[in-house]
């Protein structure tokens, strides 16, 4: 299957139109190609299906998924001169006709195609290189797959590199020399910002040649080596880290290349980075440089010569897809450091995934059974060879069951391996994580049975770099050892509590928990929690209860594990 393409994107149906929602994502079925010789495609999340139809010559797209018969809500026809050397997937060049109810036929629709290219690209500096251009901030950025521009692929810029939104350059082909250009719009001129020759490549990601910037002190194009244009993603999530160090969890976004290949700082600011280093990919609390004392490793090459991170358009990244995970389970493990060892240290919950770090369950009626699905879900631990996500201070969880190839929301058991008890599940359909195209059954206690409710949706929410990023709204952890004063530097929105010391064993750790202006402080014995204070950040007095230097006195709740400070509804 290496000659096909694991991913399709349908693009170009405009918005209020009959037959939009077939614009998507689809993922090469996993059967074995149909009668004509050639595989099938399905919508990420949904049973729209992509299947060759040997006696019309023609692509069929079907929301019923079928996979027989001549039914479709759109089709491509394939010339009947090449026929017999049509590729074995549908190509950009085909023109669509997309069923009209109006009209009772299907009309052709000249924005609608099929490609092969990435969703997004993002163009990047080097960040190893010294000859990084500071002025190319606006350039810097996320492009969005918009259409196509003189028959080929093109995209129009979402956010530059500091997050904010509305910039308008554009990476166009121009026929007349064959290159690729950054610009500031459509046309079809050899103005630009910047270009690179299009060789072989069927979209700018797969450019390994240089590009040649516009230089303003010389009038002239020169090459740019700091330069370079990438389909990797604009983030990924290290997460189930579960005993220090805690801070290397967290959502990383894409900062340049670095050897070459991705790499990725932390978005809390805190400096820490996903790198490539000598064959290894490494995560470094110390930022992107040249050095041996890092906190974790991943052999970029596995024992028995088997590639441990994802292949990905040419470039061996750092993560594996959960359905990746599931294919080689103990393939790929980081090494984390830990201090008590003195040594790395095999992590097999550890992973760093392309995946969201939210999802937003909505649409459930408030009074209705089950109504408690809604809610804001984050991503916890991997569960049956795909992420799990679950509610902050829940046994809400979102996860996958793979026997019946769906996604549950469980309102019982927590992040265990819950089975098939759900109160919500939805089709699979190759989906990695939930997705808004999921249609959920949803269970009623009245008529104890599952209905399907349409009005329920699951958003995927990635990171993305805020404008003007701030910490003070964020839930900062830190730990302090009363022993041997070992410490644990800020760790952002983490779940998990670090209770005993990583040094000397002891389980007598202090945990200060700040979330706006107030700090709590939590002195804990192993599991059980000894004493819980809340302090006003600013002096004695502040706010209503105050007493004795700004401290308010919480009590241990159930099993001393769920602590209410009087001061408010806030939860260390």
């Amino acid at each position: 299957d290496g000659d096909f393409p694991e991913v399709l994107i349908l693009a170009g149906r405009r918005q209020g139109k009959e037959n939009v929602e077939l614009n998507g994502e689809y993922r090469l079925g996993k059967f074995p190609a149909l009668s004509s010789g050639r595989h099938w495609y399905r919508k990420t999340g949904g049973a729209t299906i992509i299947r060759y139809h040997t006696s019309w010559s023609a692509w069929l797209i079907d929301n019923e998924g079928n996979l027989e018969g001549d039914s479709c809500n759109a089709y491509g026809k394939v010339e009947a001169d090449v026929a017999g050397d049509e590729p074995m997937f549908p190509q950009d060049h085909l023109m669509w006709r997309v069923w009209d109810s109006r009209r009772a036929q299907h009309v052709e629709d000249k924005h609608v195609f099929i490609t092969a290219a990435p969703a997004f690209l993002q163009v990047v500096q080097d960040c190893s290189l010294s000859l990084q251009r500071p002025h190319w901030s606006d350039l810097i950025g996320e492009y969005a797959l918009v259409g196509r521009h003189r028959g080929r692929v093109s995209y129009q810029q979402v956010s530059n590199q500091d997050g904010k939104e509305g910039i308008s350059h554009v990476i166009r082909w121009c026929p007349i020399r064959d290159i690729w250009v950054i610009d500031l719009k459509f046309r079809d001129d050899l103005a630009g910002t910047a270009y690179a020759s299009r060789g072989e490549s069927s979209h700018p990601g797969e450019l390994g040649g240089e590009w040649k910037a516009f230089d303003a002190a010389t009038g002239k194009f020169r090459t740019d080596r700091s330069l370079r244009v990438t389909d990797a993603p604009l983030s990924v999530e290290v997460f189930a880290r579960r005993r220090h160090p805690l801070s290397m969890n967290g959502s990383y976004l894409l900062c340049g290349l670095w050897e070459g290949q991705p790499a990725y700082l932390k978005a809390d600011d805190s400096g820490h980075a996903i790198r490539f280093q000598s064959g290894h990919w490494v995560i470094d609390f110390a930022g992107l440089r040249n050095a041996e004392d890092v906190v974790a490793w991943l052999p970029a090459i596995a024992p028995h010569g088997r590639e441990t991170g994802t292949r990905f358009r040419g470039l061996r990244l750092p993560w594996l897809w959960p359905s990746a995970i599931a294919r080689a389970p103990g393939l790929a493990h980081w090494h984390v450091y830990e201090h008590s060892a003195k040594t790395y240290v095999r992590d097999y919950t550890v992973q760093v995934a392309a995946v969201p770090h939210r999802i937003v369950v909505r649409g459930r009626a408030i009074g209705s059974s089950s109504d408690e699905l809604n809610g804001e879900y984050f991503l916890s631990k991997v569960i049956q060879g795909k992420p799990s996500y679950k509610k902050r201070g829940s046994v809400h969880t979102i996860r996958y069951f793979a026997e019946e190839d769906s996604w549950v929301i469980d309102l019982v058991n927590g992040t265990a391996d819950g089975g098939e008890v759900a109160n919500a599940f939805a089709k699979s359909y190759g989906a990695d994580f939930p997705v808004e195209e999921l249609r959920w059954q949803v269970f009623d206690a009245n008529t104890k049975a599952y209905s399907t409710d349409t009005d329920v949706i699951a958003e995927a929410s990635r990171y993305k770099k805020p404008s003007k990023p701030s910490l003070a709204k964020a839930e900062q952890i830190s730990y302090f050892c009363e022993r041997c004063s070992w410490s644990e530097p800020p760790d952002i929105g983490s779940e998990v509590l670090q209770d005993f010391c990583p040094t000397c064993g002891s389980k007598e750790v202090v945990i200060i928990r700040q979330l706006h202006d107030q700090k709590f402080v939590v002195r804990m014995e192993g599991q059980n929690i000894l004493d819980v204070s809340a302090e006003v950040q600013g002096g004695a007095g502040q706010g209503p209860g105050a007493d004795h230097g700004g401290r308010r006195r919480g009590r241990a709740g159930a099993e001393g594990r769920q602590v209410v400070a009087d001061a408010g509804d806030e939860r260390p």
